[in-house]
Formats: structure tokens, C-alpha cells, sequence
């Protein structure tokens, strides 16, 4: 059992990320989570793997679930949907993350749905082995408290955001985090500028947001006229990384 918190989350796959010049987020708050391969090495012997289709459903609102989930490769998207039909996201589930624990492991029915980004290949772990296993293995335990603590942080985030941030302020906020997980260095661009590596529609980000589409297209047009955003082939580069954090951070 690991007693210093530093060791556990390097180990565990906690750590902040860094980037060339150095931390630039400690990446708790964002939404797009994903995990080092080996963090949940000592599941692998209790699942097995499923492949699922883009757009598939893996559980809705008020399911009972008898396994968790684990993204071996894909994405798959938590959100609520309203009695309209609006979605607002919740986070995104990316490699190596594990969801569904917080209603599986006590048997809660579900609050959110669970949709495959792009297909994907999910491992499916018996939620009463997890429990076992649990009951087991202390380092285990810790590792699924600070990911149930980092969702936490999260949701209060983005509660935060909500309530106190316009449309501008939201937008430039997930724009900075897909940049910080997914953003690969343009320098010929400019020494801060990072391509979004993985490609999304405006009705996406607006979904994350709890945004109308038409908002957000009109702050990624500002944000274009104002030289922080350009798409190419596809995807979109953040051109000074450090100057959108501080546009959403003065809001």
C-alpha cells in the first residue's frame, strides 16, 4: 500500500501531464479521461472484451448494470439526456477509463447513458469480482477512489462553469481541454499551437457545453477572426494554447 499520495498517482496514472515546456494543466478537471495502459492490469483476468459500434448504446438512464466498464480501445460518451431529448455531457470515457462503477459496485440504477463515441472495444468486468478483488487488494482500492474522486472533480467543475460562464466562456474551456489531451505541437504555427488530433462536430462540443450549435459556431467564428482557432483538413489548431487558457480563465 502506497502512503505517499505523489507515489500512488504516479503509479496509478494520476499524474499531471506535461507538455514541452512543462505542466501547463493539471488534468483532474478535464472531461476527456483517459488512463496509462497498465493502471487496471490486475482486472484483466476478470474480463472479457466486447466490440461495440459508433452510436451504440452500452446502458440509459435507470439500468441496472451487473458489470463495469473499461475502454480497452475507442471512446464512449457519458451524458443525461432531458425530456426534450437535450444532452448534456458529462465526461468522455476514453482509453483505459473505467465507468458504471459508481452504480454498479452498489447497485444503484444508472443516471447517465452511455454512448460509443467511435467503435470501440470495451472490456466487461463482473461487479461482484470487482468487489472481491477490491476486498483484496488495498493499492486497487486507491486507485478507484482518486478516479471517483477525479470524476467529482469534474461534475463540480463543470457545475461551476455552468453557472457562472456564458457560451464563450464554456467553448474556450473545452477547446483548451481537447487541446491539452489530444493537441499534438504546430510549431511551425507558432511556439503554443496544438492540432486537435481527434475530430468533433460543433453539435458535440455543444452537447458537452449544454450549448445551442448556433452559439458555438458563432464563438468558434470569433475565435478564427480573433487568430486563436484555424481548421485544417479537418481539424481544428488551437494557435496559442496558453492565451485561450487565459481568455476562459478572465471570464
Amino acid at each position: 500500500m502506497y502512503n505517499d499520495f505523489t507515489e500512488v498517482t504516479k503509479k496509478g496514472g494520476f499524474a499531471v501531464r506535461e507538455n514541452d515546456s512543462g505542466p501547463i494543466e493539471a488534468s483532474f478537471e478535464n472531461p476527456w479521461l483517459a488512463l496509462p495502459e497498465d493502471t487496471w492490469n490486475d482486472l484483466r483476468a476478470l474480463a472479457s472484451v466486447r466490440h461495440y459500434l459508433r452510436d451504440e448504446i452500452l446502458y440509459g438512464p435507470d439500468s441496472v448494470l451487473r458489470n463495469v466498464y473499461i475502454v480497452k480501445k475507442g471512446r464512449v460518451r457519458l451524458g443525461y439526456f432531458n425530456a426534450d431529448g437535450e444532452e448534456k455531457g458529462a465526461y468522455i470515457a476514453d482509453e483505459n477509463c473505467m465507468f458504471g462503477e459508481a452504480a454498479a459496485i452498489p447497485g444503484y440504477p444508472t443516471f447517465y447513458t452511455a454512448t460509443v463515441i467511435v467503435d470501440s472495444d470495451i472490456y466487461e468486468i463482473p461487479a461482484q469480482a470487482l468487489v472481491k478483488k477490491l476486498h483484496q487488494d488495498p493499492e486497487l482500492s486507491y486507485k478507484l477512489i482518486l478516479l471517483l474522486a477525479r470524476k467529482m472533480r469534474i461534475y463540480s467543475k463543470q457545475e461551476i462553469v455552468l453557472s457562472f460562464s456564458e457560451a464563450y466562456g464554456r467553448t474556450c474551456s473545452m477547446l483548451f481541454f481537447l487541446a491539452d489531451r489530444y493537441g499534438i505541437a504546430r510549431t511551425d504555427l507558432g511556439p503554443d499551437a496544438k492540432e486537435i488530433s481527434v475530430s468533433f462536430t460543433q453539435q458535440e462540443m455543444a452537447n458537452m457545453i449544454n450549448c445551442s450549435r448556433v452559439r458555438v459556431a458563432n464563438v468558434f467564428s470569433n475565435l478564427m477572426r480573433d487568430g486563436l482557432l484555424l481548421k485544417q483538413r479537418g481539424h481544428y489548431i488551437v494557435l496559442d494554447l496558453v492565451k485561450l487558457k487565459n481568455t476562459f480563465a478572465q471570464l
